[in-house]
């Protein structure tokens, strides 16, 4: 009797516990409604999108028309058409970081619905093998390069000290501060650019064959007031311009205009000042007009699709070392899946003072090729026509002579977490006909350490009329993807006239993020001879500290 007592009391008292702790575990799964809803703000923007700080959770439905205030001004209004948990999205391109909203109080939720039960193990058997066994179906991607809008102020300063052991090649120091501004949108499709660099350098007691050589220097890359909206088919940009599908000719001092004929053909000109190739300085006595279209053709769906693009600038031009001149610059990109992209450039030009053999300034081929999943085959190929060149890369200190350079590497993982490689490359004096080319393997373990880096070593043999051997290992160090260090040691050996020459190297670089919005970059590197220098020196380095972020 006295057990069948306890168990009259204990059976309903287990049931009541059970039944209780259920309702607890319930609620804490239910997501509370915000009990004050009723108002919210832009949290960001996109190019089309507005993002919003209220959700289902505060009552916001999709198809539901907002107002937007300002400083307690109307701005318009916008129709939700995304809804989450705590956020909303609505299309818009009038609004703006921080402009308000108000809707009246979600009335309150009916309780939530019970869980559906569990399917059996067998069924959900049946169900995992239906999924592994069947194909993933492949989604198109459709945007377009020109589609994707970035807004984005970026600014950095650093300073970078040099020295040596010997005061004629040092020390001194370069402060530079760097803005970058791509593509804000000012008012209803009218967007600024800018890209340039200030420079303040200590005195140097030796000659400094740099363009930034002064005291004080501004390197002015881009400057541009510019027209593109996706929904008119007219774009132009006014300045200090970057130019856009006209191969050969990358900014002008003036303007350029194009007009979409179709969704794949563009036409436009262009017409202004060239710029001084060294200082990028403003140069009166250099021009360039012309012409330019690029088309797109792409066949086939998913990995199997071909998309072809190619460009053609025509043009008159004149340059202070090759005078007045008719230019001609072509491109052509080819993409095939992930299995090959190829990419052909060459400029023209002739009827000035002087010309390249056969009228080709330059040319360049580069070509990706995954034959298989494991193998990825890189291939570059250049080659220079000019000698007294005005149209070399932005910012060369010199043009260098006719010369054919190439280079390619293969990269093979041979086990996961394994990966070969061999880099081999030449160059080719056309005028002196020297040769000079190296070759060697690499080994790389990019997941030693798991998440937290990996490990690669490289040997390279120069061959040629300069004889010599290099060798390295790199240490890459991950931290919880907001640091990031590298540490690579270098041994590098030359031999002079029967005589082997070495010098070891090591170069250390860290890059902090403590916020998505800021970075911190610091570098330390050194070299030293292994031998006794005619003027003593044995050892040279420098320092550099960069800080930056997005405004």
């Amino acid at each position: 009797m006295r057990w069948t007592a306890l168990l009259l009391v204990a059976v309903p008292w287990l049931l009541g516990a059970g039944e209780a702790e259920a309702a607890r575990t319930k609620k804490a799964m239910t997501i509370a409604p915000r009990s004050g809803g009723g108002k919210g703000a832009v949290r960001y923007i996109s190019s089309t999108l507005a993002y919003l700080d209220r959700g289902s959770a505060d009552g916001l439905t999709v198809g539901r028309e907002l107002s937007f205030t300002r400083s307690g001004r109307s701005v318009g209004t916008c129709v939700v058409d995304m809804v989450g948990q705590r956020f909303a999205t609505c299309v818009t391109d009038r609004l703006k970081k921080g402009d308000r909203f108000s809707f009246p109080r979600m009335p309150e939720l009916p309780p939530p619905e019970a869980p559906v039960t569990l399917a059996t193990p067998e069924v959900l058997a049946a169900r995992r093998a239906a999924v592994l066994s069947g194909a993933p179906r492949l989604v198109e991607f459709e945007a377009r390069g020109d589609d994707v809008a970035l807004h984005h102020v970026w600014v950095s300063l650093g300073t970078t000290a040099f020295g040596n052991s010997v005061g004629t090649g040092g020390p001194f120091a370069v402060t530079r501060l760097d803005v970058s501004a791509r593509d804000v949108d000012l008012w209803r499709g009218l967007r600024f650019s800018a890209d340039l660099s200030v420079f303040s350098s200590s005195d140097r007691s030796v000659p400094y064959r740099s363009p930034m050589a002064g005291a004080f220097t501004l390197q002015l890359r881009q400057l541009e007031l510019g027209f593109h909206r996706e929904d008119v088919p007219f774009r132009a940009a006014l300045g200090r311009v970057w130019l856009r599908n006209t191969p050969g000719l990358l900014v002008l001092d003036g303007a350029q205009a194009s007009f979409k004929v179709s969704e794949d053909l563009e036409l436009g000109a262009y017409g202004g000042l060239l710029p001084d190739g060294l200082s990028l300085a403003l140069s009166p006595d250099q021009l360039a007009v012309g012409a330019f279209g690029s088309l797109r053709v792409a066949s086939g769906h998913g990995e199997d699709a071909l998309v072809g693009l190619a460009a053609v600038r025509a043009g008159y031009a004149v340059r202070s070392v090759l005078g007045a001149r008719f230019e001609l610059g072509l491109a052509g990109h080819v993409y095939s899946g992930r299995a090959l992209d190829a990419h052909l450039s060459a400029d023209l030009g002739g009827g000035g003072t002087v010309d390249a053999p056969g009228f080709i300034d330059g040319a360049r081929l580069d070509v990706g090729w995954r034959p298989m999943e494991a193998l990825n085959l890189l291939l570059s190929t250049r080659y220079r026509g000019l000698n007294p060149s005005g149209v070399w890369e932005l910012g060369a200190v010199s043009p260098g002579r006719r010369a054919v350079h190439a280079d390619g590497t293969g990269l093979y993982q041979l086990v996961p977490g394994v990966q070969l490689a061999l880099t081999a490359g030449v160059a080719a004096d056309v005028e002196g006909e020297q040769v000079q080319g190296r070759a060697g393997p690499e080994v790389v373990f990019p997941t030693l350490f798991g998440s937290l880096g990996g490990l690669s070593f490289a040997y390279a043999e120069e061959l040629g009329w300069l004889r010599g051997r290099s060798a390295s290992g790199q240490v890459t160090l991950l931290g919880a993807g907001v640091a990031r260090i590298v540490s690579r040691t270098t041994w590098f050996q030359q031999d002079q006239s029967g005589a082997l020459l070495s010098d070891v190297g090591e170069s250390l670089y860290v890059e902090v993020h403590p916020s998505d919005w800021m970075w911190v970059r610091a570098s330390v590197s050194g070299r030293t001879a292994l031998y006794a220098t005619s003027d003593g020196s044995r050892t040279a380095g420098l320092a550099s500290l960069q800080v930056g972020g997005q405004l």
